[in-house]
């Protein structure tokens, strides 16, 4: 609420079930650095399109911010700073893909360009999909 003027998150939820369980604290850590490392230096109004997107099993959290892209965030990086978000997402990614004997709970990445010039970046997070009647 305090980047009323700045900031601005787009919310579109396409799941079909309305029961699909997602693990607490997934999705904060990827839009908190969104603002902190791609749209705080940016100079412009930052958009953060999440997109939840289930096919069959699979559902898709997308996060996609309009910042400064992940090399200009490495250059503008605290050193001293030592975030844990994404180890502590990795890390729980891969608790349940040894949970559910699988490898399909990932994160990939993606820098986007607009013109050549970096534009952002584009996280998805694949998460099979569980309700409270199957786990």
């Amino acid at each position: 609420m305090r980047f009323e003027s700045r900031l601005q998150i787009v919310l579109k939820n396409n799941v079909a079930k309305s029961n699909a369980m997602l693990p607490p604290m997934l999705i904060q850590p990827l839009i908190e650095n969104a603002i902190n490392h791609g749209i705080r230096n940016s100079g412009r109004k930052g958009i953060i399109h999440v997109d939840l997107i289930q096919e069959n099993d699979l559902l898709s959290v997308i996060v996609e911010d309009n910042g400064v892209g992940r090399a200009a965030a490495q250059e503008n990086r605290n050193h001293a700073h030592k975030g844990m978000g994404l180890s502590i997402i990795r890390r729980r990614l891969d608790l349940l893909n040894d949970k559910y004997h699988t490898k399909v709970h990932e994160l990939i990445y993606t820098d986007l360009f607009e013109n050549g010039n970096p534009s952002g970046t584009k996280v998805v997070m694949n998460l099979l999909v569980t309700t409270k009647e199957t786990d």
